[in-house]
């Protein structure tokens, strides 16, 4: 559940009303809502002021300095009453309700010290759906398995997926509609309980042994992440997370930093994805020993400021 404060109403730049309304009357008005919702000021999330009023100017709005600083609605030149939006009006606040809610990641951003904060304590959705058929190691799960993961003070929820049983071996390399649909729906489950999601490709073997055959069956990996990317884009950054590959340890360092160049540059490249946390790993299995004497052998963006390092 959601409370939106709206942009304050300020005057003479000095009273902003979003603090009032959040610290003083909401509490008393909803006792519960700090533990039941999210507060939410629309204002604050875009930065201020001068971010709010670069990024959404609107001429019928300002105000001369002796009444208003500026108003804190949409509306347009033609129609402006200085208090209410009009019907465009509106339609551009849903716009940045939806902006700064868990489903779209246009405007909030967070560093990767954040991030991790955020992490906390995490749990695998093991033998699920890396599983040659979903439900074969393990029952497809329901929403209460997130509640329980909720109540048991669990902060983030990793997610294996084994894409290669369910992604054609021609190309475009299409991924099964149906096993997308369960992976999404284990990601809102997930994060409509303020957890973390995690998405990985995992036990991809037919790539780690590929040996000689690895730059012929990698253009099948890097489809399955250009599908993953866009399925996923427009999910919050705040709330998923990739992992580009799951204990990599037969391949070479060149196979993987090829492998982690090419599907982080399709990652990147796809609308709702720039910033979003992207795991990258050593070989031997992400194993610590390995990344402690051979860290510089392995590749990461020169200008990435939201890559993490798994062990």
């Amino acid at each position: 559940k959601y409370v939106l404060i709206p942009p304050p109403l300020m005057k003479d730049g000095t009273d902003d009303m979003n603090a009032t309304v959040i610290n003083e009357l909401l509490p008393q008005l909803i006792p519960s809502v700090q533990n039941s919702s999210k507060i939410i000021d629309i204002f604050s999330a875009f930065g201020g002021s001068e971010k709010w009023q670069t990024d959404f100017p609107s001429a019928g709005c300002q105000i001369d300095d002796n009444t208003w600083e500026f108003c804190a609605y949409y509306c347009s030149e033609q129609s402006c009453d200085q208090c209410h939006p009009n019907d465009v009006g509106y339609a551009r606040l849903a716009e940045a309700v939806y902006d700064v809610t868990f489903l779209s990641n246009r405007r909030l951003k967070q560093s990767r010290d954040t991030f991790q904060q955020r992490m906390g304590l995490g749990i695998n959705l093991g033998n699920t759906l890396e599983a040659p058929k979903v439900g074969m190691w393990q029952k497809m799960p329901t929403a209460a398995v997130f509640d329980a993961y909720k109540a048991a003070n669990f902060s983030n929820v990793r997610i294996p997926c084994r894409w290669d049983y369910h992604t054609n071996h021609s190309e475009p390399y299409k991924i099964d509609a149906d096993f997308m649909d369960q992976v999404e729906q284990v990601v809102l489950w997930t994060i409509e309980r303020d957890l973390i999601a995690i998405v990985n490709t995992h036990h991809e073997k037919w790539l780690d042994e590929a040996d000689e055959n690895f730059d012929v069956l990698l253009p099948r990996f890097l489809a399955i992440w250009q599908q993953v990317a866009t399925k996923f884009a427009n999910i919050s950054t705040n709330y998923l997370a990739f992992e580009i590959f799951n204990e990599p340890h037969y391949m070479t360092i060149h196979q993987l930093n090829t492998l982690n160049r090419q599907a982080l540059s399709i990652i990147r490249n796809i609308s709702g994805n720039e910033n979003r946390i992207v795991f990258l790993g050593g070989l031997q299995y992400n194993n610590p020993s390995y990344l402690i004497h051979n860290f510089s052998s392995l590749w990461l963006p020169d200008e990435d400021d939201y890559i993490m390092i798994e062990i």
